[in-house]
């Protein structure tokens, strides 16, 4: 199965990475409708950057393993 994966950085789309080149995205954002000067053409498709090992996924996983280890979850049990 192919995998798309979307980063965000203050809410704002930075990339879209995926491990299939025959992938197209769009991205339809309801807040663009609040913006004072809305970028309505979003909702065209475009194939997104083309990462096969998911290493955007890894460097993720790998700073969130960092956090957990800095910053421990409260067990609420």
């Amino acid at each position: 199965m192919s995998k798309v994966i979307i980063e965000l950085e203050g809410g704002l789309v930075q990339a879209v990475y995926s491990d299939d080149k025959k992938v197209e995205v769009a991205i339809l954002d309801h807040d663009v409708f609040e913006d004072q000067d809305p970028k309505l053409d979003l909702d065209g498709f475009f194939f997104p950057e083309l990462d096969p090992n998911l290493t955007v996924l890894k460097k993720w996983q790998q700073k969130k393993s960092e956090y957990l280890a800095a910053y421990p979850l409260l067990d609420e049990d």
